[in-house]
């Protein structure tokens, strides 16, 4: 900038020269009567500075009589006014004027400018994604910044520029770790306050935890899958056995599936952005029908009212629980769900068939059988009509009397349904041989019942209606 300053100068001299030149060859006469004139032209070299610099001012004189005496103003920046070639050093763009004036009080006057380069402004927003993926690729860019010839771009350490240093726009590369990226614009006179951009790194997401669900599944069942929410995650893919349905779910953490006829595994990875974890799987078991129930083993001849008939069936492969069914008066008293119960025979139970079924999440499967016979068995002995007791009126409706001659003090009495259960149970007095309790039936639901007397030699059992 230097040079073409001072090729400018020259030449504004040069021309002066010969303009005045031609005006002495053309005009001598006019000339010779203007020799009071005082031309004056003046330079600073260099005319552009920055802050902080100097430029050197000069006033060339043609005419008028020497010596001749400088004034140049303002005076500020200037290390001597009154030379004819002072140097200036303004802190902002400044006009020097000077005036010449010669020895016969002629004078005449010119000026200079002196402009002061400013430093650039700072760039404005730099364009570009703040939040990127791990070894991603990315590019930033900046408006123009008027009065820059230079730019100048930092990065995060493990990042690297790949392209565009010294522009408006670079590429970079980025590694694991996130920080500020950063430009300042530069010329001659310095660089700028920098623009500063945030960057975060994001990676794919975490590996999801355990997949939830059933590890056995039944042919043509519809089952729930799920994992734990993955923070990093903003969607979920699951995959199933090819003969298996996704019904809904998926892209979320929970899908429903209907399952096929084969087992398998069934897979989720996390997404986001910047990809996807690592699988997670699980393999799902088929679960089949429990195989048929094998041989019941137990008393297929049992006594009424008697307690602990026990009954067992070997382990069925395939059954979680088992079903078991039994004639009306026997009831489980132990070992329900299982593959041996013990039972307890009702004086109203009847002769049938004991069945057992084993069970699983997928249903029931065959059943076996075993077939019982209930009697009434040596040792229990009971009244027949006129032996001492007596129950009328049979049926009946409202009371139920009880005419009672046993020879004993005390007698139970009890009152069971035709499922076994017991309805009325009372200690009785009995005062008298000819002893009568009457018992209030109103309240009973009409039906089927056994009236039981039970004392220390022996144990009586009477059907009655009550309607």
């Amino acid at each position: 900038m230097g040079t073409v300053t001072f090729q400018k100068q020259t030449l504004r001299i040069l021309s002066f020269f010969l303009i005045f030149l031609g005006f002495c060859l053309i005009s001598p006469r006019l000339f010779s009567q203007r020799g009071d004139t005082v031309y004056v032209s003046a330079t600073a070299t260099p005319d552009s500075i920055c802050a902080g610099a100097s430029s050197q001012l000069l006033a060339t004189v043609v005419g008028g009589t020497g010596p001749y005496t400088f004034s140049w103003i303002p005076v500020t920046g200037l290390n001597n006014p009154n030379i004819a070639n002072p140097v200036a050093s303004p802190t902002t763009t400044t006009q020097y004027h000077v005036n010449v004036v010669d020895a016969a009080f002629h004078s005449g006057s010119d000026s200079a400018l002196v402009s002061i380069i400013p430093t650039p402004d700072s760039p404005g927003t730099i364009n570009g994604s703040s939040v990127v993926c791990r070894d991603s690729t990315a590019g930033y860019s900046i408006q123009f910044v008027p009065g820059a010839i230079s730019y100048s771009w930092t990065v995060p350490a493990g990042a690297q520029i790949l392209s565009g240093q010294n522009t408006i726009a670079i590429v970079v590369q980025w590694g694991n770790t996130g920080g500020n990226i950063s430009v300042i614009a530069g010329n001659q006179c310095g660089n700028s306050n920098p623009s500063v951009l945030a960057i975060t790194i994001n990676s794919p997401p975490s590996q999801p935890a355990t997949i939830q669900g059933p590890a056995l599944v039944c042919n043509a069942a519809d089952v729930i899958y799920s994992v734990s929410t993955v923070p990093e995650a903003n969607s979920y893919f699951w995959t199933v056995p090819p003969d298996a349905i996704i019904l809904s779910g998926q892209y979320t953490d929970s899908v429903f599936v209907q399952w096929g006829a084969n087992a398998g595994n069934i897979t989720v990875v996390a997404l986001n952005n910047c990809g996807e974890s690592s699988p997670r799987n699980r393999a799902i078991g088929l679960e089949t029908l429990p195989e048929p129930a094998g041989i019941i083993t137990g008393n297929d001849t049992i006594c009424s009212n008697y307690e602990n008939y026990s009954y067992t069936i070997p382990a069925i492969p395939g059954a979680t629980s088992y079903t078991w069914s039994f004639p009306v008066g026997m009831k489980i008293t132990s070992g329900t769900g299982t593959s041996s119960v013990v039972v307890t025979i009702s004086p109203a139970a009847i002769s049938g068939s004991i069945s057992v079924e084993g069970n699983n999440t997928c249903g029931s499967g065959t059943p076996g059988s075993k077939n019982i016979s209930v009697k009434t068995c040596a040792g229990i002995s009971e009244y027949k009509a006129g032996t001492g007791i007596s129950v009328y009126p049979n049926p009946a409706e409202k009371v139920l009397n009880l005419t009672i001659n046993s020879g004993q003090n005390q007698t139970e009495l009890q009152i069971v349904d035709v499922n076994g259960q017991l309805i009325l149970r009372k200690q009785l007095e009995i005062p008298s041989p000819e002893f009568i309790y009457k018992i209030d039936v109103s309240a009973f639901v009409r039906g089927v019942y056994f009236v039981k007397l039970v004392n220390s030699k022996r144990v009586v059992i009477r059907k009655i209606i009550l309607q």
